[in-house]
């Protein structure tokens, strides 16, 4: 089966409740099927948002507004 190119994204993970369902989903329906090497992909889990001192946040805001779609699991 042919791969389909997914347009340009912002994923943001890390919440910890629907990051092992995001996972599978991914893993096993969207991964096979689709190339997502254009999506740029943030960690906004608590502890690399205390990491980063937040800078994570303004960085997907950044990135959101160049390519204008965010997906948020």
């Amino acid at each position: 089966m042919p791969t389909i190119k997914a347009p340009s994204m912002v994923y943001i993970k890390g919440e910890e409740m629907t990051r092992y369902a995001m996972q599978l989903i991914l893993d096993q329906w969207i991964s096979p099927h689709v190339d997502t090497s254009a999506w740029q992909v943030f960690d906004l889990s608590c502890k690399h948002r205390d990491a980063t001192k937040d800078q994570v946040l303004k960085d997907i805001i950044a990135a959101g507004e160049k390519v204008g779609a965010i997906f948020k699991e």
